[in-house]
């Protein structure tokens, strides 16, 4: 088990409970995390062919997108290089 699975387990078991802020402001749920996470793992598996355990270099500043990009690559079963 690896991280994006405890983040699918959140998200079902309390879709609706905030996950991400930017300062006060609530940016996404568990459930919106797990879904943008789920749809950018599969485009970086199928779109851009990347196989399990290949690494993938993340290049952001810390912020919502960063943590999207991140669970992304977990839940693709590659490597993140932060």
């Amino acid at each position: 088990m690896n991280l994006a699975e405890h983040l699918h387990r959140a998200a079902k078991a309390r879709p609706s409970s905030p996950a991400i802020y930017e300062g006060a402001t609530l940016v996404q749920t568990y459930a919106d995390l797990n879904e943008r996470a789920a749809r950018l793992a599969s485009g970086l598996r199928f779109i851009m062919g990347l196989g399990a355990g290949e690494r993938v270099a993340i290049l952001s500043k810390n912020g919502p997108r960063y943590l999207e990009a991140l669970y992304a690559v977990w839940r693709a079963g590659l490597v993140a290089t932060p």
